[in-house]
């Protein structure tokens, strides 16, 4: 029973780990590529979603909102007409104070997501976003290794315990 709550106990630490870690990297880049500059026409945005796309090691979403909810770009979602992102939350916050996060199930790419966004003139938004993986599925990646160090311990627990009735025996 132990061993069973401290695999899980350990799956939750991880995870948190694992989200803090992906949410700060995010804003991060986000803060560090804020620069109106870098987001004020088509060829600029592809420059700028290059250059952190081949700094990173992971998958992120670029998308570019004005304030009425029109998204002027979107990196993933290319061609496809989106509905107003007007009401998202982050978006929201980001118009009002300046920055905005949150974390939902996106449709347009079927993950976990986070959102942070940040305001990068008076009438637009920059929205970066990153899959999170859910809890289940970093629970099943590292069940193989849970699975080993219950079978360890086991063993341990057998030897030992095997040890002292012995001792106790004799």
């Amino acid at each position: 029973v132990s061993s069973v709550l401290s695999c899980v106990m350990t799956t939750v630490v991880y995870y948190s780990f694992y989200v803090e870690d992906a949410e700060n990297k995010l804003k991060s880049i986000v803060e560090l590529t804020k620069d109106f500059e870098n987001w004020e026409d088509e060829g600029k945005i592809n420059s700028s979603v290059n250059k952190i796309l081949n700094a990173t090691d992971y998958s992120m979403r670029f998308t570019i909102i004005r304030k009425n909810g029109e998204v002027v770009y979107d990196s993933r979602a290319k061609n496809e007409s989106l509905e107003s992102h007007k009401d998202r939350p982050e978006v929201a916050a980001a118009f009002e104070k300046g920055h905005g996060e949150d974390t939902r199930y996106s449709s347009t790419t079927k993950t976990d997501m986070y959102y942070y966004a940040v305001r990068i003139s008076e009438n637009e938004v920059l929205r970066v976003s990153r899959d999170i993986r859910s809890i289940n599925s970093v629970f099943i990646g590292i069940l193989p290794v849970l699975a080993l160090l219950f079978v360890f311990l086991l063993v341990i627990v057998y030897a030992s315990a095997n040890s002292f009735t012995r001792r106790v025996l004799k």
